[in-house]
């Protein structure tokens, strides 16, 4: 098993002793799946095997991720699909293209990239071949979740299915929603009140006395309130599938759940804490990602930085940048 980390700004990958196994070089790299990975080598991008070798070229601005073998890819202006060979699945004729989900990925006509977000244009969806399934009419679309995806339409919104039929009209008035996790999605109107609704559109939670509100993950919904010295501070907390409050909102970041744990920010410090609040690693990490599948998180402490398990010792541990 090899782990990505930093040495002098740039990234390899070790083993679990903690020895270079890939020596540091790229910009930016992620987890090795299936014996390839995807690396930034100055301002391209391309897949590595195991061993560290090329898969391809570095010819592409940007690409990723791979969903079952594919990833949007772009290069000279133009978005593709390629496979982990490099090789070109489809040319996709649209300025812009959002990440694969349910087998499907929302692609945009039109419009302009802003610093977080793709604005403006015509959306619509295309299929892992490249093949339009939606033809591009809305003037917004999000990834599809448990089989339907929110999307705008001039003053209307709502969540379509994968035929493109619109299955769930929203209240006008509604101004913001999340997709839909654990058969809820969370929506506020023009008065920022917030409830959770089910499929047919029926309030099942709310509502609500939060700022705002996301999709739930491990039956855990991470909502916030206004707090801090200035009042205006995000404080963070969980409620339940049933709405109550499991973890008062008091901290200053909480990430998802994974595997029962999630990673929390409580002052300058992060440590990790269970479905309840209880604190399994108190916190006092400078900075902490959430664990992964294989049991294993990222942090840093002071001069050092590496891989933790559940139990907080450390199992690769390295000098921080």
């Amino acid at each position: 098993m090899l782990l990505p980390l930093k040495s002098k700004g740039k990234c390899g990958f070790v083993d679990l002793n903690g020895r270079w196994q890939i020596p540091p070089q790229f910009e930016d790299a992620g987890w090795i799946e299936e014996g390839r990975c995807l690396v930034k080598v100055g301002s391209h991008y391309a897949c590595i095997d195991e061993n560290g070798k090329l898969l391809f070229p570095l010819e592409y601005d940007s690409i990723g991720p791979f969903y079952k073998g594919v990833a949007r890819a772009r290069r000279g202006g133009q978005w593709l699909l390629i496979n982990w060979t490099g090789a070109i699945v489809a040319e996709i004729k649209a300025d812009n293209v959002e990440m694969f989900m349910e087998d499907m990925a929302a692609i945009a006509i039109g419009g302009r990239a802003e610093e977080w977000y793709y604005r403006g244009g015509k959306w619509g969806y295309i299929d892992t071949n490249g093949r339009e399934v939606i033809p591009p009419r809305f003037s917004k679309a999000r990834h599809f979740s448990e089989g339907l995806a929110e999307v705008e339409d001039g003053s209307s919104r709502g969540y379509i299915n994968p035929q493109g039929n619109l299955v769930l009209s929203l209240p006008t008035g509604i101004q913001t929603a999340t997709w839909f996790s654990e058969g809820l999605a969370a929506v506020s109107d023009s008065s920022d009140t917030w409830c959770y609704i089910d499929k047919s559109g029926r309030v099942r939670i709310g509502p609500l006395p939060f700022v705002t509100c996301d999709a739930f993950s491990e039956h855990r919904a991470i909502v916030t309130v206004a707090g801090g010295k200035s009042g205006k501070e995000a404080k963070f907390g969980c409620i339940d599938i049933e709405g109550r409050v499991v973890i008062r909102p008091s901290l200053d970041f909480i990430c998802n759940f994974h595997g029962g744990v999630a990673a929390f920010q409580a002052g300058t410090r992060w440590g990790f804490m269970d479905l309840f609040g209880k604190q399994v690693i108190p916190p006092r990490f400078d900075f902490a990602v959430r664990f992964d599948n294989w049991g294993l998180a990222y942090v840093t402490e002071g001069k050092s930085q590496g891989y933790i398990d559940m139990a907080g010792k450390w199992v690769v541990k390295a000098e921080s940048d």
